[in-house]
């Protein structure tokens, strides 16, 4: 677990797809689930697919962490950013609102 955070202050812990099994199947077949960091390696517009997956909002950050685009996804979809990215928070839906997650600021972890 890691913990994420803004401007020095943690906002939450979240767990890194590290692994091959992790990366490939991310918060599939997941009712509930706790935050996800996907780390691409590399900054370009990699894109994902939300089937099997339960409703939750996906935060891209470029290779300096800033967030560069967030969506919400809410059914099975191919989906992506319209900025490259480098990582990829998968959070539940509202927990961006919650903690005050948007678009231009910079997460740390």
């Amino acid at each position: 677990m890691i913990t994420i955070k803004r401007g020095g202050k943690a906002l939450f812990q979240a767990r890194e797809a590290k692994s091959l099994f992790s990366r490939a199947f991310g918060i599939m077949f997941s009712k509930d689930f706790s935050p996800l960091l996907f780390d691409m390696h590399s900054q370009a517009k990699h894109s994902f697919h939300s089937f099997f997956c339960p409703r939750f909002e996906a935060v891209f950050l470029d290779a300096s962490k800033k967030v560069v685009g967030i969506s919400k996804i809410i059914s099975p979809q191919f989906f992506s950013c319209k900025r490259e990215f480098s990582y990829v928070l998968e959070l539940p839906v509202d927990w961006r609102s919650k903690h005050g997650i948007k678009e231009g600021q910079f997460m740390s972890w």
